[in-house]
């Protein structure tokens, strides 16, 4: 008989003989059970939980399948990108649209009345979501009367190309304070035909 053999042999009738070990196997083989019947129903939940998350997507994709509206809400969303990059003035280098800006402003506030009561500050310039785009902050501020201030907003609206006023700040008075925030957009590139 092998020493394996005789360890088994000498095993099995120490718990022959012991009747609290007996017990103890049984309730160590119980727990065993129940953590192995535990950990097979968290496996299978986890299952049926990704199998119905699985088909839920698979539902939704199908849904969206069948629905034209996307194609042409693509081909919305492209050509209302293509009409807002038309609008951006083009320059071939950011040292020249930082120029025209500035002059842009300058006439701005030649037309509107206020001219050399107005400090024109250009900020550093700044990229923007759309590759090859920047945008030029412009801050101008002075004493204005109610009318040149909103001569000098109508004259920004009515540029051709795209300039947003981001902050407009107006003390009343009869020359009033005037704090105006405009970002002025560019495309910077070589492609750029005509550009400043």
């Amino acid at each position: 008989m092998s020493a394996s053999n005789a360890t088994l042999a000498s095993l099995r009738s120490q718990v022959q003989a012991n009747p609290r070990l007996q017990a103890g196997l049984v309730v160590i083989a119980l727990i065993l059970a129940w953590w192995l019947h535990g950990a097979a129903t968290a496996w299978s939940t986890a299952q049926s939980a990704r199998h119905a998350d699985a088909v839920a997507q698979l539902d939704r994709m199908e849904a969206l399948v069948g629905e034209t509206a996307w194609a042409a809400r693509a081909d919305e969303a492209a050509a209302l990108r293509d009409g807002l990059v038309a609008e951006i003035e083009p320059a071939t280098t950011l040292g020249l649209a930082q120029a025209h800006a500035q002059a842009s402003a300058m006439r701005w506030a030649k037309a509107a009345g206020p001219g050399d009561r107005l400090r024109l500050q250009v900020q550093a310039a700044a990229d923007t979501a759309i590759p090859g785009v920047q945008a030029i902050p412009l801050f101008l501020s002075g004493e204005v009367s109610p009318r040149e201030a909103l001569g000098l907003l109508r004259e920004i609206e009515s540029q051709r190309h795209l300039v947003v006023v981001e902050d407009f700040r107006y003390s009343p008075g009869p020359r009033g304070a005037l704090n105006l925030r405009v970002r002025a957009f560019y495309r910077i590139g070589s492609e750029t035909e005509g550009a400043p």
